[in-house]
This record gives structure tokens, C-alpha cells and sequence, in this order.
């Protein structure tokens, strides 16, 4: 899977033995239970001469594989690297910290005095760029082509608007996500290659949005299962080989395991199935339950002094907090991945959500199917202790008098706009705090000449949290941002996918947990939200986000296909609404709701 594949061509089928018949692996052998990842059509290299042979650029990061039709002479030997990107000089970047091999990504050549015709099978590379050695010559056209792999999933939407980053963004993220779907959900398609829960945790939205993913997330959740321990705790790479449990292995993060209760609960909004929340109910419950035997009385070793109105991470009265070893993972200038705040506050938000999306599953499953023995118990114990979670958040880190959340390991009292987008956006700020928080965050948007400063966590939020405060003309510029870190920044530097850091020398340049603004440009630039599960009820609310003026928007939804145009310079909105949908209009005045089939309605004033 990392190192690559040899093929000698010279051990021809001529000169193999009987097969050895061998006991099978045992277990039950059962039908594939999502689409499967198939050869797209070839791509040609441009190649170019490099200190070591020829280098191709296929002009596009792809998940997949070379295709080999050479004529080779016995025992030739040609490598053929794989990397996504180059260096300073030119030459392929192949190199992996996690692979104790010389070898990563390489394949190798042998010949037997005639044309050797080969594609791997037993791997995938990530790579945008092939170096290939040996051959003493440029690769002519169709020796050497490139093969994408890609998972058979159907699209979920067509997106175009009158602002040419934000179709541009919502193709490149689509791009990065079908890089990243090979039977599961990765991280990325060249390096670690792992289910990373925390990736999908906040990435959810944004890949519903683009792609129809029911059946490969319900299978997904059969991997996230099965990492349970009889503890109840789950590990935060599914499938995992017995890794991400302990300290050490990027363990314990409730920010990451959270996923599970998420997940469920999204296939049930998303696609309105509540069968994976039925199957694995009692892994649920097991989990949630473990996750509050780790609640403690732990104390950020960082030190700080108490001040006015919170404790601020300092542990004074600190306990009842959830901990974690990753927190908003690869914010600006942390390039080793954990971010300098408090890992505290992180863990007990989304521990206060995935206790809450538990108890959501509980009582729509209890309406569903009549009352299950202990689910009651679990639903009251769990808001109970959501409420718990809630309260020590804002006695810790809310700062009453400076409207903000901050830690006591902050960087010289920086403001960490994550710290304080998570209680806006999951319900933890109390009602009274709300607008003095939401004007720290725009204040510290603005003082940063409208750039982020987000993590994986953050950046799922920030956007969505400005627009639907009433600040979406701050949304916008940061959206639009061309300088780092930004979206814009990547396509200045001519990325064809999202990638893991914001900074150029980012280690993977095809990794989707950064480009969660795409949910955003979804939801709110359209300005089209499913707002009641299965897409029974939509909103449709043109002009959102100030800077964009026509945008048109095709969504296939478990009730038909939901079509929405509309332009603010002509005050016009086209809806096509399937049956059985509610499409809520707000064009200006009271809402009004458009009747099933095509209707053209006049924007009001906004």
C-alpha cells in the first residue's frame, strides 16, 4: 500500500508451479456493501529530463496507478516513483516518515527481452508527478500513462455563481474528496492513506454536499464500530490494526471518536436512515458512556493566572473537563498539528455535541419503534451530563468582561478565534454572552485584514458562524483572501486540491479537512439549507453572503431533484421543487412557501 509493487517479467506464468491449496482466512464472505473504485480513463504525462532519467506531470492530483506497455531487455530494471510534488530544483518530492523502507511509492520494472504490459494491483499512489528511471529515454506516448482509481460514488450537486473562486473552490474540493474515497474515507492518497475520524468529524457536511455518500459512510460506520473496545472506547483511525488508543497514539481526542454519534445522526438528516443509528445503538451508547468515565479533574500544565469572570484553563476549579492530545489540528503557524490552546475546551465541546447528538438518536429512535429498555436512562444521563460539560466550559474559559473564550496556554494572550467558534456554533455561549462573543471574533477577523486563523476544527465553522451572525460581507473577504493563509493562497500556487497545511510547504497537497469552506459556499453563498431530516424541509434565502449576485444550484435529495436559481441584479428566483418537499422562500418580507414543480418568484428588497 505505501512502498509500491515489483513485477519481473521474466517469472512468466510459463514458469509457474501447482497453486498450493491453503486453508481459507475464515469469517463470512459477503456482498460489497458500497460502490466499488474503478479505472478512469488513462491520462498522458508531459514529460521533461530530470538529473535521474524523466519526470511526467499529469497536470492533475490523482488517486490511481501507472499503466506500463515496454519494450524492455532481459533484466532492464526501470522505477518509476510517484509524488505530489517537486523540489527547489525540480526533481520529485517521494518520501514518507512513516515508511521504514527505503522505498515508498515505487514501482519496479524487470524485464524479459520483450514488451512488458503491467498495471499494479495491489496498490495506489497519491501523485500528481511520476519519475521514471532506467528506461534511458523519454517514455513515447502510451508507454507509461497514468490511471485514476476512483470510488463509483454519484455526485450530489451542481454549483455555479457569479464569483469565479467559489466555483472554482467547490470543484477542487470535489476533486479532493474522490482522491480520498478508496473503500474508506482518508486522510490522503499518499501518505498515511488511514480513516481518520476527526477528518470526517467536520468534513461530513461538505462530502454529503458533493457527493451522494450513504452507502460508503454506512459502511464506514461497520469499520468505526469495530474498533470498540470492551471499554467502550473507540479508536481514532477506522479501521484501525489496534492503533489510536492510547497516549501517544493521538489518543484520547473526543474531537475525532465524536464522529460516531455524528454520523449516525447525519445519515439520518442527510438521507433520513435511521438503520445505522438502529444497528449500532448499543456501540453508541457504550462509547458516550466511556467518553464520561474520562471526564477529570486534569489541569493545563501551562500554568496562567486566574482572572476576572473565568478560570481559564488554569484548573482552579477545572475539573469535569474532557482532554485531548489533538485539539484544532494544523492552525496557522503550528505545523506540527496540535494547537498552543488548551486541548480542553476543544474536547468537552464536541463532547457536549456528541452527548446531545446521542440523546437526539435516542428519543427518534425511541418515536421510531416504541421504548428500548435502558435508552430512556441513556437519553436523561446524557443531556444531563451535556449540561454539565456546558456549564464547567463557561466557568473555565469565558472571559465575561473581554466577551471572549480563551485558555491559559494561549500564545501571549493571543485570541484564538477556534476557542471561540466552537461555543458559538454548538450552543455552549450563554444567551447573554452571545453578541459580546460574536463581536470579539469579527473584531479579531478584521484586526487580521479578514485571514483566518483556524485549524480543521475552526475553519469548518468560521464562515458559517459570521454569515448566519449577519456578518457575511466578512465571510466573503475572508473567502476571497489570496494571501496565506487562504484558499485563495493554494490556487495561486496552482493547487488542483485542497491541501493539509496552510502554509506552501504543506506535507500533503490532497487532504479535504481545510476545505470545509465548500459546506459554506453549499449552504449559505446558495443559500439553500435542508433544515428538517431527509430534506423534508428546505430554506431557500438568496443574498446571504454580500459579493455574490447570481447563483444557480442542482441538488438530487431522497425526494427528487431540487433546482434553485436565482439573480439579485434581475430580482429573480427560479425554484424547481420536488414532491413532498416543504421549500421555504425568504425573498425580503414573510416567508412564503414555493408549491411542488417550477415556480418564479421577485426578490424583494434586502
Amino acid at each position: 500500500m505505501y512502498e509500491g509493487e515489483t513485477y519481473d517479467d521474466r517469472r512468466s506464468p510459463s514458469d509457474w508451479g501447482p497453486v498450493a491449496v491453503v486453508s481459507g482466512p475464515g469469517g463470512a464472505l459477503v456482498e460489497r456493501p458500497h460502490e466499488p473504485v474503478s479505472a478512469q480513463t488513462a491520462v498522458e504525462p508531459q514529460w521533461r529530463r530530470s538529473a535521474s532519467g524523466w519526470i511526467g506531470d499529469v497536470g492533475q492530483m490523482m488517486a490511481g496507478v501507472a499503466r506500463y506497455d515496454l519494450p524492455l531487455e532481459t533484466g532492464q530494471q526501470v522505477s518509476v516513483r510517484f509524488g505530489e510534488k517537486l523540489d527547489e530544483s525540480g526533481e520529485l518530492v517521494c518520501a514518507n516518515e512513516h515508511i521504514y523502507t527505503p522505498r515508498f511509492q515505487t514501482d519496479v520494472l524487470i524485464g524479459a527481452g520483450r514488451r512488458l504490459h503491467w498495471q499494479p494491483e495491489f496498490s495506489y499512489k497519491g501523485f500528481q508527478y511520476l519519475s521514471v528511471e532506467g528506461l534511458g529515454r523519454r517514455p513515447a506516448p502510451g508507454e507509461v500513462v497514468a490511471v485514476p482509481l476512483v470510488q463509483q460514488v454519484r455526485r450530489a450537486v451542481e454549483f455555479e455563481c457569479d464569483v469565479p473562486i467559489f466555483t472554482q473552490l467547490v470543484e477542487v474540493m470535489r476533486t479532493t474528496v474522490l482522491n480520498n474515497l478508496h473503500h474508506i474515507p482518508t486522510d490522503t492518497p499518499i501518505y498515511e492513506k488511514n480513516g481518520w475520524t476527526g477528518d470526517v468529524l467536520v468534513g461530513m457536511d461538505t462530502m454529503s454536499g458533493l457527493f451522494d455518500l450513504r452507502r460508503l459512510f454506512t459502511k464506514w460506520l461497520d469499520d468505526v464500530a469495530a474498533t470498540q473496545l470492551p471499554s467502550g472506547q473507540l479508536a481514532v483511525i477506522a479501521p484501525s490494526p489496534g492503533w489510536g488508543y492510547e497516549h501517544g497514539e493521538c489518543a484520547p481526542a473526543p474531537e475525532w471518536s465524536c464522529l460516531f454519534p455524528g454520523l449516525l445522526l447525519h445519515l439520518a438528516n442527510v438521507y433520513g436512515d435511521l438503520g445505522p443509528a438502529r444497528r449500532h445503538w448499543q456501540s453508541c451508547r457504550r462509547y458516550l458512556d466511556w467518553e464520561l468515565t474520562q471526564i477529570t479533574d486534569a489541569v493545563d500544565e501551562s500554568g496562567g493566572s486566574t482572572g476576572a469572570g473565568g478560570n481559564f484553563g488554569t484548573g482552579a476549579t477545572g475539573g469535569g473537563l474532557a482532554s485531548s492530545e489533538l485539539g484544532d489540528y494544523l492552525s496557522p503557524g503550528y505545523i506540527d498539528g496540535p494547537p498552543p490552546e488548551d486541548s480542553r475546551l476543544s474536547a468537552s465541546c464536541f463532547l457536549h455535541r456528541g452527548l446531545l447528538q446521542g440523546a437526539e438518536l435516542a428519543a427518534r429512535l425511541d418515536a421510531e419503534s416504541g421504548a428500548e429498555e435502558g435508552r430512556r436512562g441513556s437519553l436523561e444521563a446524557w443531556l444531563d451530563a451535556a449540561e454539565s460539560l456546558r456549564g464547567q466550559i463557561n466557568e473555565v474559559f469565558l472571559d465575561r468582561e473581554r466577551g471572549c473564550y480563551r485558555t491559559a496556554s494561549d500564545p501571549h494572550g493571543q485570541y484564538r478565534q477556534t476557542s471561540n467558534l466552537m461555543p458559538l456554533a454548538l450552543g455552549i455561549v450563554p444567551e447573554e454572552m452571545r453578541g459580546p462573543v460574536v463581536e470579539s471574533l469579527v473584531a479579531d477577523v478584521r484586526r487580521r485584514d479578514h485571514h483566518l486563523n483556524t485549524g480543521h476544527i475552526g475553519t469548518s465553522l468560521l464562515l458559517n458562524v459570521l454569515t448566519d451572525a449577519g456578518f457575511g460581507a466578512d465571510a466573503f473577504r475572508v473567502a476571497t483572501q489570496r494571501s496565506c493563509p487562504s484558499w485563495g493562497s493554494w490556487l495561486d500556487l496552482s493547487a488542483t486540491t485542497m491541501w493539509e497545511r496552510w502554509n506552501a510547504g504543506a506535507r500533503s497537497r490532497d487532504h479535504f479537512f481545510l476545505g470545509t469552506v465548500v459546506d459554506w459556499i453549499l449552504t449559505r453563498v446558495a443559500g439553500v439549507r435542508r433544515i428538517a431530516p431527509g430534506w423534508a424541509v428546505v430554506r431557500v434565502q438568496p443574498g446571504l453572503v454580500d459579493g455574490v449576485s447570481r447563483c444557480r444550484t442542482t441538488r438530487p435529495t431522497s425526494r427528487g431533484v431540487l433546482t434553485v436559481d436565482w439573480d439579485l441584479h434581475l430580482g429573480r428566483l427560479s425554484v424547481d421543487v420536488p414532491e413532498a418537499m416543504v421549500c421555504q422562500l425568504e425573498l425580503g418580507g414573510p416567508t412564503v412557501v414555493a408549491e411542488a414543480g417550477e415556480s418564479v418568484w421577485q426578490i424583494g428588497d434586502r
